[in-house]
């Protein structure tokens, strides 16, 4: 027992009745012992019960709630418990294995194939038929385009300058078609108009009266539209090269052979 000499009647009598219950008799005050439950129960430095089972009342559920609500039974029974079936007997799930792409190996073997351009290349016309092919196809559509993107910006805007260049080639064939109908040649929008509302002009060498004059069409040029022709793109710009003599071209002998040593003159 402790010294409690420095206590009171009353608080000598509270501290021995705490110790006959069981807690050790110390002094009251700042150092007093801590009394807690007997049966409480410290996990990790926390209370979290004093031994009793916990019961939340809220949680009490009839019996007859936790039993089947409802049961039916499905009359006529058929295959597959009454879902899908065939002939008395049920489906039978079989899953299907992991293929990337189709097996064009197995199901077109190459010496079956037809030599097709030269390559023996299977029929792949159901290619993209599969989901996981067809997804692969486009992350490669997405990643081209993302590299273009990115070409693009390291170009410095190729692709507008581009698209500025097919704007001006549109407006100036535009602006050629409005040309060409100031100078007669506006196209006839049906053909049965022509005879009735347009009159040529008389032409001597003409043996009928035409819309299309060959003759005079031979000194304009051919209507086109925004089309050119091969001959054209060839010799574009050729006109506004400056023409220099020929460096290897072919030269004649006697054209530079002065010698007169070899000729004689008899007597007369």
């Amino acid at each position: 027992m402790g010294d409690d000499s420095f206590l009171g009647d009353r608080d000598i009598v509270r501290q021995r009745m705490i110790a006959e219950k069981g807690y050790t008799n110390h002094l009251a005050g700042m150092y007093a012992d801590k009394f807690t439950h007997p049966r409480l129960q410290c996990e990790a430095g926390r209370y979290i019960s004093i031994g009793d089972p916990y019961v939340d009342e809220a949680e009490r559920l009839p019996a007859r709630w936790k039993e089947k609500q409802m049961g039916t039974t499905m009359y006529p029974k058929n295959a597959g418990n009454g879902y899908f079936g065939n002939m008395g007997k049920p489906f039978m799930y079989m899953p299907d294995k992991y293929v990337e792409q189709l097996p064009y190996a197995k199901t077109q073997p190459y010496d079956t194939r037809k030599l097709g351009f030269g390559t023996h290349d299977a029929s792949k016309r159901d290619e993209f038929t599969d989901r996981v092919r067809t997804e692969q196809y486009r992350d490669l559509l997405k990643r081209e385009k993302r590299i273009l993107q990115r070409n693009e910006q390291k170009r410095g805007g190729l692709a507008e300058q581009i698209r500025k260049a097919h704007k001006k080639l549109a407006e100036a064939a535009v602006e050629e078609e409005r040309q060409r109908e100031v100078c007669g040649l506006s196209a006839a929008p049906f053909l049965y108009d022509i005879g009735r509302s347009r009159e040529t002009q008389f032409d001597p060498k003409t043996k009928t009266d035409c819309f299309y004059n060959a003759y005079q069409a031979r000194k304009r040029e051919m209507r086109r539209g925004g089309y050119r022709s091969m001959s054209q793109d060839i010799g574009d710009g050729a006109w506004d090269l400056q023409q220099k003599r020929e460096t290897f071209g072919r030269s004649h002998a006697t054209a530079a052979f002065y010698s007169k040593s070899h000729i004689e003159c008899g007597d007369i």
